[in-house]
């Protein structure tokens, strides 16, 4: 499947569809999208057009990211010095994202306003939707993989988001392609009812009970990949998972934790030492 991209404008359909997908809900007034980790691994991975990204991470500067007086919908982010010279307006989004509140802001970008006082610019964001990644501040692993597209280490003004491999510097195309649309949200419909049908071959084989702590909470249980199993390649059979506690799921992805042949644990790194190691097989 070849790359595609949405006109401008069209990014709120586009939102709504992938919401519709993943049954993202809002969580208040301002309609936030309450979302996990995973969600916007493959909402990133699925835009249509590159990205400029812009982050957060001090305490009191959350205000800077803020609406643009009488215009719906759209928001003037920082105070930046300097424009993001890769950017075009129209031909990309524009990410901003406060990992202290665990907030991402996805629009249009749709150029820059120049302060005359101070000379800085902030960029201007059209059509925005907000997602509040819940498991931002517990999850592990994957926590690694976001924080890789929207936290680039050190003083980073902008960076560059190339979803689907795109290269830098190839013309952006801005014609709607709705085929490719539909065979991306129907490969990830797919992808979701595999897992749904993976949790159920796998709490029939071993039981609804986790393996480590014989915790049988449906709410907290996951059907876990074992280690050298991989979703994104098609691991959904029975014999490639077990059931774990939705903790320890997360401590296994990030290798914290170290199952033997029989599903026990034997490892426990000692940052987790006081929490798990009662759970090490042969402890009393």
């Amino acid at each position: 499947m070849g790359t595609m991209f949405l006109d401008y404008g069209d990014f709120n359909k586009f939102s709504k569809k992938l919401s519709d997908t993943f049954h993202m809900k809002p969580i208040n007034k301002c309609n936030i999208k309450s979302v996990n980790i995973q969600d916007i691994l493959d909402l990133l991975h699925a835009l249509p057009k590159p990205a400029v990204i812009t982050k957060n991470t001090q305490k009191g500067a959350s205000k800077n990211y803020r609406k643009y007086p009488k215009k719906k919908n759209t928001y003037l982010d920082g105070y930046w010095k300097g424009e993001p010279k890769k950017a075009k307006a129209g031909a990309f989004y524009a990410l901003h994202f406060k990992p202290l509140e665990g907030l991402l802001y996805i629009g249009s970008f749709d150029g820059c306003k120049v302060h005359d006082e101070s000379g800085r610019v902030s960029l201007v964001v059209k059509d925005v939707d907000i997602y509040y990644i819940e498991d931002y501040k517990v999850d592990l692993k994957s926590k690694v993989v976001l924080d890789q597209i929207l936290r680039k280490p050190g003083p980073v003004t902008y960076s560059y988001f190339y979803p689907g491999q795109v290269d830098k510097e190839e013309s952006v195309s801005l014609t709607t392609n709705e085929n490719e649309l539909k065979d991306i949200l129907y490969a990830w419909r797919k992808c979701r009812a595999e897992q749904a049908k993976f949790r159920q071959r796998v709490f029939k084989k071993h039981g609804a009970v986790c393996k480590v702590t014989g915790c049988a909470v449906q709410g907290i249980l996951d059907a876990a990949h074992l280690p050298g199993r991989d979703w994104q390649k098609g691991h959904f059979s029975a014999e490639d998972g077990i059931p774990l506690r939705a903790d320890l799921h997360r401590a296994l992805d990030a290798g914290l934790i170290k199952l033997d042949a029989k599903h026990r644990l034997v490892f426990v790194d000692s940052e987790l030492d006081m929490e798990y190691s009662k759970y090490i097989v042969g402890s009393e």
